[in-house]
C-alpha cells in the first residue's frame, strides 16, 4: 500500500523530534490561538445565520402584509403612509435590505464551499491517484456562486447547489425590493412582478437556511460525515496549519519548474494518495 501525504497536523509530535522547548511552546500557543479564533468565528457564523433567518422571515411577512392589506384611507396606517409617501426613504430601506441579503449569501456560499471541499477530501471514496490539475478541479472550492452552481450540477452536490442558487437569485434582491413601495411613475404590473418575485426569493432563502442549519447538520452528525476542522481553513494561517507537517511540500519540490504535462506525469508516478484526516504511523 502506497504512502499517503498528510493534510492535517498529527495530534502528537513525532518521536525523535529535536525541536527546542521554546519553539514548541510558541507553536502550541499559536495553535491554541488559531483554535480559539476558529471556535469564535464558527459561533459568530451560527449567530449570523440565525439573525438572517429572522430577517428573511420578517421581510417576507412585511411584504405579504403590505401586498394583501387594503385600507380605505391609506394615511390611516403609519406603515401605509410611509410606504406610499413617494419619497426615497422607503425605497432606500428596501434596497439596503436587498444588498445585505446579497452580501450574506456570498459569505454563506464561501463558507459552505470551503467546508464541502474538506468534507469531500475526508470521505473514504475520495479519489487517490489523480494528477495535480485533476486534484484542484475535484476539490478546489468554487470562487463564485455561478461557478459553484455549475459545479454542483455536474457533481450532484445538492447542498452547495442550493446555497449557490440562493446566492444567484439574491443578487437581484436590491432591484426587486426597491420596487416594492408603489410609485405613481411605475405601472401596477411591474410592482406586482417585483413583489411576488421578492416573496419567492425570500421564501427560498429561508427554506435553504432552515435545511442547512437543522436538517443537513443533523444528517451529517448521524452519518459522521462532518470534517473535523480544528482551525478555520479560509484563512492563510489555517491553510498553513493543515499542510505544515505534510510530506506533500517535500514531494512537490522543483515541480514548479516543469510544464503542466511533465508535472502531471511526475505526480502520477509518485503514486501518492491525498485525503484529509488524522494519519498514524507515517
Amino acid at each position: 500500500m502506497g504512502s499517503t501525504s498528510e493534510l492535517i497536523r498529527p495530534s502528537k509530535p513525532r518521536q525523535g523530534s529535536s525541536s527546542k522547548p521554546l519553539a514548541a511552546k510558541r507553536t502550541a500557543r499559536a495553535v491554541s490561538f488559531l483554535q480559539h479564533i476558529t471556535s469564535l468565528r464558527f459561533s459568530l457564523n451560527t449567530i449570523l445565520q440565525c439573525a438572517f433567518l429572522v430577517i428573511h422571515i420578517s421581510i417576507f411577512i412585511l411584504i405579504l402584509y403590505y401586498e394583501t392589506t387594503v385600507y380605505r384611507n391609506p394615511n390611516g396606517s403609519p406603515f401605509e403612509a410611509f410606504m406610499g409617501s413617494q419619497t426615497v426613504g422607503a425605497r432606500l430601506m428596501f434596497t439596503v435590505f436587498g444588498s445585505a441579503l446579497a452580501f450574506f449569501w456570498e459569505h454563506m456560499f464561501a463558507t459552505i464551499s470551503t467546508d464541502d471541499m474538506y468534507r469531500r477530501l475526508s470521505l473514504p471514496s475520495s479519489p487517490s491517484n489523480v494528477s495535480s490539475t485533476q486534484l484542484l478541479t475535484l476539490h478546489a472550492p468554487s470562487t463564485n456562486v455561478f461557478e459553484g452552481f455549475w459545479f454542483s450540477l455536474r457533481h450532484r452536490n445538492f447542498r452547495v447547489g442550493a446555497v449557490a442558487l440562493s446566492g444567484i437569485i439574491t443578487k437581484f434582491a436590491p432591484v426587486l425590493l426597491s420596487n416594492i413601495p408603489f410609485q405613481m411613475s411605475k405601472t401596477w404590473i411591474s410592482h406586482e412582478i417585483c413583489t411576488w418575485l421578492s416573496v419567492v426569493v425570500l421564501g427560498y432563502g429561508a427554506i435553504v437556511l432552515l435545511v442547512q442549519m437543522f436538517l443537513f447538520n443533523a444528517c451529517r452528525e448521524a452519518r459522521n460525515t462532518k470534517a473535523h476542522l480544528p482551525v478555520d481553513p479560509r484563512t492563510l494561517a489555517g491553510r498553513m496549519y493543515y499542510v505544515g507537517d505534510s510530506r506533500m511540500l517535500r514531494d512537490f519540490e522543483r515541480l514548479s519548474m516543469l510544464g503542466q504535462k511533465h508535472r502531471d506525469e511526475r505526480v502520477a508516478k509518485m503514486g501518492r494518495g491525498y485525503r484529509y484526516g488524522l494519519i498514524r504511523g507515517s
